[in-house]
Order: C-alpha cells, then structure tokens, then sequence
C-alpha cells in the first residue's frame, strides 16, 4: 500500500514537471520570425536570419543572425554572430571559412552584438 502512494506520487510530479515545461518550450521561441537561411558552401554550417517579435530577445525589435551546425528554431539554440537594428540586413559564404555582412542603418550604434570568429569561420563587416 505505502508503495503504490509512493509510485503514485512520483507518477504525479513528474507528470506534473512534463506540463510545465512543455508549453515553455514552444512559447520560447514565439518571439523570433525566422527570415532566412544560407549553407556554407561545404554544407557544414548555417546561417539563419531571426526577426525578434518581443522584447526579451537580445537585440529588442531587431535582426539577428545565427551560425548553427543545423537548423534552430531560436537563436539560442546557435551562436548568434550579429545582433542589430539595419533597415537593410545582408549576409552571404564568400567561403567555407569566411562571411560577410553588411548591416545598412541610418543610426549610429544600431549593432548591438557581433562575432569576429564563431566555430573557426572569420565574420567580416562591410
């Protein structure tokens, strides 16, 4: 009998544990529009373009980029190499081991974050 409660009780804060984290890990990534995504020329790593729709995301209201050995539903999910506010974001593979982006703004200090060197790639801003 104490052991049917026990099994029972941990039956239930497991079950407990599973329905609060489930909806978590869906809304997580509700604040991130992805845009685009480019293959290194190797198919080896990913480049993929988040809008964020809210504000807890690292650059509020902006464009982020996201190197990544797969493809992410969240920018957390890869390394963000770029975070910022452009009117006109671009990005291409101009190698396996080289990527260029240019972030076209009107404002000053509109890139918030960016990365020299992720996973051995070098990032060049134009």
């Amino acid at each position: 009998m104490k052991s049917q409660i026990t099994i029972t009780l941990l039956a239930l804060v497991i079950l407990g544990y599973i329905c609060l984290r489930v909806p978590n890990y869906f809304l997580d990534g509700a604040d991130y529009e992805i845009i685009s995504s480019k293959r290194s020329p190797d198919d080896r790593f990913l480049i993929i373009e988040f809008q964020s729709n809210g504000e807890e995301a690292h650059a509020p209201y902006g464009q982020h980029l996201v190197l990544s050995w797969k493809p992410v539903n969240k920018p957390k999910q890869g390394h963000i190499i770029f975070a910022g506010y452009c009117k006109k974001l671009t990005y291409s593979w101009v190698s396996e081991q080289k990527i260029a982006i240019a972030c076209e703004s009107t404002e000053k200090n509109n890139v918030r974050s960016r990365s020299t060197k992720a996973y051995g790639i070098e990032i060049e801003y134009q």
